[in-house]
């Protein structure tokens, strides 16, 4: 297939800028790779980013869409392409080189994973490869894009095989390498028993187990609030230490469980400190 440039070309092109300054904030991303290799995964990644990300655009108008983003200047875009396409291997080359001319300076990601791990990923989703032909073994098909895609990969600036990575590592891997960590946004729910439990809970806490600082005359009126968040922090952290420290989820739903009544408003007061007191950025209901 043609190349997109030479390795000694994609070395020249990119000597002023260290491989660390490519992938810290690069603007606009081109994922490929096999079939089966993850980058629907990827691309929902990078979605929770802010990357503008289309799926499958025809390699046509791949040029079209570097102008009108070069013009517009988008934040960041990604685009996902693969031998859906049927000319992709022919002409990615020829497209990736128009776009570098452009200078919208793209970043080429390739997703790879082994032979035997693909085989299970498809027999799990049950769907046909996009090369399989009539009669044809899928370790045949896989084998033959593997090699339609060879020249791809040589002048790929990032290739991640995705063989021995869970979707949350293959998560972890894509926000450390294209984008700052993101925050757990937690959503804090209190509730009546009598209500039910709130269904998108992914996580519930009884509160009314706890001491109620209005009656621990050692607390003052000040500090019994702050006295409450504490708490009920190192309670929730100590179950779920993961929520504040791995980004794996990007969502956190939690209930509080609350007497209710005349403390209702303290409920309220108090949980809003305790989303404060969390670290994370939060949304009260």
């Amino acid at each position: 297939m043609p190349k997109a440039a030479s390795p000694n070309q994609k070395q020249s092109s990119h000597s002023r800028k260290s491989q660390k300054d490519v992938l810290e904030n690069p603007r606009f991303i081109v994922v490929t790779g096999l079939s089966g290799s993850g980058k629907s995964q990827v691309q929902k990644c990078l979605e929770d980013l802010g990357y503008f990300c289309i799926d499958n655009l025809p390699l046509g108008l791949v040029p079209e869409w570097g102008r009108l983003w070069k013009r517009q200047k988008q934040s960041r875009t990604a685009l996902i392409l693969d031998v859906r396409e049927k000319s992709f291997w022919k002409d990615f080359g020829r497209i990736y080189a128009e776009l570098q001319q452009l200078g919208v300076d793209p970043h080429l990601l390739f997703l790879e994973s082994d032979d035997a791990v693909l085989i299970r990923r498809f027999s799990e989703t049950r769907r046909p490869h996009p090369l399989a032909r009539a009669g044809e073994l899928l370790r045949s098909s896989i084998a033959r894009e593997r090699k339609l895609l060879q020249g791809v990969r040589n002048v790929a600036d990032d290739v991640i095989n995705t063989s021995r990575h869970t979707v949350h590592q293959l998560r972890k891997l894509i926000f450390e390498k294209y984008g700052r960590r993101q925050s757990c946004l937690l959503s804090i729910i209190s509730f009546g028993y009598r209500f039910g439990i709130p269904p998108e809970s992914d996580l519930v806490v009884d509160v009314r187990i706890l001491p109620q600082p209005l009656f621990q005359s050692a607390f003052e009126s000040a500090n019994r609030t702050r006295w409450k968040c504490d708490t009920i922090s190192s309670f929730l952290w100590g179950d779920t230490p993961g929520a504040r420290e791995d980004p794996g989820f990007s969502t956190f739903p939690a209930a509080a469980l609350c007497r209710g009544g005349q403390e209702l408003p303290h409920d309220f007061f108090w949980l809003h400190r305790w989303q404060t007191s969390l670290g994370v950025h939060g949304a009260g209901d």
